[in-house]
């Protein structure tokens, strides 16, 4: 992140650590991401406004390097279903509440076409992965 580039460090308080832990989560699951960060950045009330700001289309995305508000929320439910039945932390129960029922079309995310730059083999690996979550 901006505030903790000089030392090389997530600082766990910013717009663009909120957003690598939004759209990482997922993928790397909740104890990768708090040992990376050093905390819970769901379980964080202080990140509410930034979290909205990177959900809401209605609202300012944060003035930061940050994804889509599709490609949050596609992360977002994805990282509550992760939960199961167990408790969510406090900004994704926020959203489950909040923003959870809005319809999502994730296959505009997903969608391959021939304007990228990947050679060959990156592109198969991509292709086949999107190919099994369509």
């Amino acid at each position: 992140c901006n505030v903790g580039s000089k030392k090389n460090i997530w600082c766990g308080a910013c717009p663009k650590c909120l957003f690598t832990f939004i759209i990482l989560h997922p993928f790397i699951g909740a104890e990768k991401m708090k040992a990376i960060f050093g905390k819970d950045l769901f379980a964080d009330a202080a990140l509410l406004d930034d979290f909205i700001g990177l959900a809401d289309p209605e609202k300012i995305k944060p003035f930061e390097c940050v994804g889509t508000y599709d490609e949050v929320n596609y992360a977002l439910r994805k990282s509550i279903e992760q939960y199961g039945e167990n408790e969510l932390p406090y900004l994704l129960a926020y959203y489950k509440e909040h923003f959870a029922a809005a319809p999502l079309d994730a296959t505009a995310l997903f969608a391959l076409d021939s304007g990228h730059n990947l050679p060959e083999p990156f592109y198969k690996v991509l292709k086949d992965h999107v190919d099994r979550l369509n």
